[in-house]
């Protein structure tokens, strides 16, 4: 799914508050997203548990969905086909061959998020959102993932989540068993 067609697609399950809250919702969104991502990753390296992929792709899909909250909004032509610097990407895949490195490289990418976030709500600049997007592309390269698959997964779930449009009733009642499925690939 290409970034426009996402942008689209993605508006019909926010619950707009007005442009404050839903900046501020953003902002919240994002940081408990990182932190799910987060946990991922922590469960690898500390708790031996083999890396959740599917879980991670969901995660990324979830903060691209706050990211389209403001990129909508303030109608930002955001790059997702942006490439990382050589030489950064080539000292990133050399840290992450270690498990401090790897830690290190997610809890740099959380701290970027909440940059972020920070920024939603005081000063928003497009260059922050262009350097998590350049992280989201590198994530998603060093784990052999496609942010325009991870994108469809993300409505796919969506719309099994509302079928229509959001409602605070499918909100509280998910159906988490066919929201797996559709991200492990067995329910388009």
């Amino acid at each position: 799914m290409e970034f426009k067609q996402y942008l689209i697609e993605s508006s019909r399950t926010l619950n707009s508050s007005g442009k404050d809250l839903d900046l501020l919702h953003c902002a919240a969104g994002l940081r408990t997203e990182s932190g799910e991502l987060i946990d991922v990753i922590k469960k690898h390296i500390f708790y031996g548990q083999s890396l959740d992929i599917v879980n991670m792709k969901e995660e990324l899909g979830d903060i691209m969905w706050y990211i389209a909250i403001p990129v909508r909004m303030f109608d930002l032509n955001l790059d997702l086909t942006m490439q990382n610097d050589g030489f950064y990407k080539k000292k990133i895949k050399n840290q992450i061959t270690t498990k401090v490195g790897l830690m290190k490289y997610f809890l740099s990418f959380d701290t970027m998020i909440h940059h972020l976030s920070e920024c939603i709500t005081i000063n928003l600049s497009k260059s922050d959102f262009n350097n998590v997007i350049e992280d989201i592309n590198l994530i998603c390269e060093i784990y052999s993932l496609n942010l325009s698959e991870i994108m469809d997964i993300n409505i796919n779930k969506l719309k099994a989540r509302f079928p229509n449009n959001f409602t605070q009733e499918h909100a509280l009642n998910r159906d988490l068993e066919k929201e797996r499925a559709i991200l492990e690939g067995e329910v388009k």
